[in-house]
């Protein structure tokens, strides 16, 4: 069956223009059989379909999505949006706290009753992660935690319900799309609401691929209104299919943009061990708690993805108490982050939800562990 497998793949590459790439970097992906496409033997890379440059997919309201562009995933073009079946959703103060309301870029004009859009507040989106929802208790929790702290609006997105284990490239790809869904959401609402949504005042938290779902928004939201927005938060931004590329979290998305690395490899990043996340800087401020690698106070070793959602329990944490996590600049740079062997003086920042607010900027380095009181929380 597997060699059956490999010849009709090789036998698409052979009629079209999509070329089958074996991707070196992810050679540790666990626990899948993997083919080679050309002679059909097992190995220990995986399959990547990797359309050729050039090659695009046009989308009723959505536009087109051609590779080589910065709209568009550098290996592959997105699922149609009837496949990813993405869905978008309110929460507020009051009658949208514990019922959100779903809502639609194509139907915004029709909104009416909507007086939480009818003054000017922060407004804050959560983007989950891989095989992840808007239900997962990262995304919850937040919600509770940022409602009580700020008068907000807060969307979400819910992306999740097609990703495959076996194909995790797929969700790579469709993370352009869901961005350009964010960006027509949110156009939507401005051009609605006028006086309710700033671009100065959006502040995207993106986890893992969510955190590339969100760099896809904002440079779709540029695109389209000429205006940045306001911030972007990375949590442990994934590194598999995207570091090493030209499109990913950058600064140029944002005003401003802050990142919490804790799962990056000391080296490349490995599927097998858990090492997820991006190890280079990419934001005005990069924070490397712990040195930014496995295994993350916490965490078992044996659990190996624990310390990629260690970021955003740092975040979570950060909200209510802003004295947590002081960081110090890592003039060295950051391979001495992820060593632990930082010359910790001047340069303070702070990591997570109040980092915009201090001074520190560049690589920063600090210990932090995650409050108990917030950890009980992940561990019901």
């Amino acid at each position: 069956m597997l060699r059956i497998y490999a010849l009709l793949l090789a036998c698409i590459s052979a009629t079209s223009n999509i070329v089958l790439q074996i991707d070196g970097l992810d050679d540790e992906w666990p626990s899948v059989p993997h083919v080679d496409a050309v002679s059909g033997e097992m190995t220990s890379h995986h399959i990547v379909m990797k359309t050729a440059q050039g090659e695009k997919k046009c989308f009723d309201g959505f536009g087109c999505f051609e590779v080589g562009n910065n709209f568009t995933h550098p290996l592959g073009l997105p699922s149609s949006p009837d496949y990813i079946g993405a869905s978008t959703w309110l929460y507020s103060r009051g009658r949208y706290g514990t019922n959100p309301k779903e809502i639609d870029f194509r139907t915004v004009s029709s909104l009416e009753d909507m007086r939480e859009l009818q003054t000017n507040k922060p407004l804050f989106i959560l983007i989950h992660g891989y095989r992840r929802s808007r239900k997962h208790i990262w995304i919850s929790e937040t919600i509770i935690a940022l409602l009580a702290k700020v008068d907000c609006n807060i969307i979400t997105v819910d992306w999740g319900k097609t990703h495959s284990f076996f194909y995790p490239w797929t969700a790579a790809y469709d993370t352009a799309l869901v961005g350009k869904l964010l960006a027509l959401l949110v156009h939507s609402l401005i051009n609605r609401f006028p006086k309710a949504i700033s671009a100065s005042s959006i502040h995207v938290i993106g986890q893992s691929f969510g955190a590339h779902v969100a760099s896809f928004f904002a440079k779709h939201f540029k695109n389209d209104t000429g205006r940045l927005v306001g911030r972007i938060t990375g949590l442990d931004p994934a590194a598999p299919y995207f570091e090493g590329h030209n499109v990913h979290l950058s600064t140029t998305d944002a005003e401003f943009v802050d990142v919490i690395h804790t799962s990056a490899g000391k080296n490349h990043y490995s599927l097998r061990n858990g090492d997820l996340g991006f190890r280079i800087p990419i934001g005005h401020v990069d924070f490397y708690p712990n040195g930014g690698t496995r295994v993350q106070p916490g965490c078992d070793y044996k659990i190996r993805p624990c310390s990629h959602s260690m970021a955003y329990r740092f975040f979570l944490a950060s909200i209510n108490r802003s004295e947590l996590y002081q960081s110090y600049v890592c003039n060295e740079g950051f391979e001495a982050a992820l060593q632990k062997r930082c010359n910790n003086f001047g340069g303070h920042g702070r990591m997570g939800f109040y980092s915009r607010d201090a001074t520190g900027r560049g690589v920063q380095y600090l210990t932090a562990t995650v409050p108990p009181e917030i950890e009980k929380r992940f561990n019901k």
